[in-house]
């Protein structure tokens, strides 16, 4: 018998250190939208058919543009990572937290039998002031499997809850309902 062991725990390492990166927002630490989609997209899966409720949340900062016009892009990445670093310590290490891209964020969690105290909760924890300049969000939450049992259905009607919070004067969130049906997306390509 002839034999030959070969270490590889470098490899390792490296392989999870690139999975890491890809997975992972350089600037916020948050999940990446691609990562988060196929996260979600398992948790649904493998919930098709049971009594699990989900929500899904997308939400923008309110006049993000004008952090970066009057402060600069320096305080604008440091608002962004503020907001992220909220988002984080609010929810469950089980949900997904994710950036979707610049100012736009994700939050996927599982309910018992009250959303809205929860939506209430991390709402009003993502708004604030950072080194003078004043964070609100605009919020569109689509939930499952009330509203859509598919991720791609499910991100389109929250997109869209999200738009008729921006169109309602911003600062508050939106459940998905009937009503928003032929309104526009703000980040969905459908």
């Amino acid at each position: 018998i002839i034999g030959k062991c070969i270490d590889i725990h470098d490899e390792l390492t490296e392989m999870n250190s690139l999975k890491h990166v890809a997975a992972t927002d350089e600037l916020t630490g948050l999940y990446r939208m691609e990562y988060a989609r196929r996260k979600i997209m398992e948790i649904l899966t493998q919930n098709k058919g049971s009594d699990k409720k989900f929500a899904l949340m997308l939400y923008d900062l309110d006049f993000f543009k004008n952090a970066n016009d009057q402060y600069g892009h320096i305080l604008g990445d440091q608002v962004l990572c503020a907001v992220a670093h909220r988002a984080q310590e609010v929810v469950r290490n089980s949900d997904v937290v994710a950036r979707v891209c610049g100012d736009e964020f994700m939050i996927f969690f599982e309910y018992k039998a009250d959303v809205s105290s929860a939506t209430k909760r991390i709402f009003s924890s993502l708004g604030g002031v950072y080194h003078g300049f004043d964070t609100t969000v605009s919020m569109g939450i689509a939930l499952a499997p009330a509203d859509a049992t598919e991720y791609d259905k499910l991100f389109h009607l929250a997109d869209k809850a999200l738009y008729a919070a921006k169109h309602k004067g911003r600062n508050r969130y939106c459940f998905y309902d009937e009503s928003m049906a032929n309104l526009f997306s703000v980040l969905s390509p459908v």
